[in-house]
């Protein structure tokens, strides 16, 4: 026996303010998540122009990682609309974390063994220092990934529980600082290298190229890159604590709370 029926009309203008609801709140996400994006330097640049400078076994995992993340930066505000497709993504993002991970411990070995690895002459320590940059930037390229796919997890989550967030800001800042002290460790011991190199009547070595290179790591090291990776961690978990607020007028016009 049907005692009352639902009206029609009510439960549709409900639903779709939720889906307003929804979009707005996918939209602001992407928004926020561009803001994040546009500060990772090197995940920024083309597929072609990243593989140029990384090497090894890691090489294709690593870039196979980047070009996901990318994909789930620019498609956040379609994906968030879609239940298993943000299932899904969550469980790759954690992957992508994991092996981001792995590989900054990789490339983090392969550095610290160039602090000591031997060179017959200047030129051969030369060649030593020039592995090191390049393996540096594999590291940040990692770095950065690590920090990406740790915080478009929380977003793709949407969990904003407190305690969890300041768990995941503690855990990014705790490891990026133990990953650009063992950097700055091991840029130390090669300038020391540099400087005992001396020139002699036979043999003419100018150091001051990379002793100007070492002291400006050295510097970024111990003042800007640590602060600049601390300010993007902080601010992501600040935006993800705020609460949404979305206003829908008579018109059908959505606005977000500034």
């Amino acid at each position: 026996k049907i005692v009352a029926q639902a009206s029609f009309h009510g439960l549709g203008a409900e639903a779709l303010a939720l889906n307003a609801f929804s979009v707005m709140a996918a939209a602001t996400g992407q928004y926020f998540l561009s803001q994040i994006n546009s500060q990772m330097g090197l995940m920024n640049q083309k597929i072609d122009q990243i593989m140029g400078f990384l090497y090894g076994d890691k090489k294709a995992e690593l870039i196979a990682e980047i070009s996901f993340v990318k994909y789930a930066f620019e498609n956040y505000s379609s994906i968030m609309l879609h239940d298993s497709q943000q299932v899904a993504t969550i469980s790759s993002l954690q992957e992508s974390r994991k092996i981001a991970i792995k590989d900054i411990e990789f490339y983090m070995y392969d550095l610290t063994s160039k602090a000591t690895a031997k060179a017959k002459n200047y030129q051969d320590f030369q060649s030593l220092v020039e592995d090191a940059f390049q393996i540096r930037r594999s590291l940040e390229l990692s770095m950065q990934l690590y920090v990406s796919s740790s915080i478009m997890e929380s977003y793709y989550a949407e969990n904003s529980d407190h305690n969890y967030l300041e768990s995941l800001r503690a855990d990014m800042t705790y490891y990026i600082n133990k990953c650009n002290g063992r950097i700055l460790s091991v840029f130390s011991k090669l300038n020391g290298r540099n400087s005992e190199y001396k020139a002699t009547a036979f043999n003419k070595i100018d150091t001051s190229v990379l002793d100007q290179e070492f002291e400006k790591v050295i510097y970024e090291l111990s003042n800007g890159e640590n602060s600049k990776m601390h300010e993007l961690i902080d601010s992501a978990i600040l935006q993800a604590k705020k609460d949404c607020k979305i206003f829908l007028t008579n018109k059908g016009d959505a606005y977000l709370s500034a």
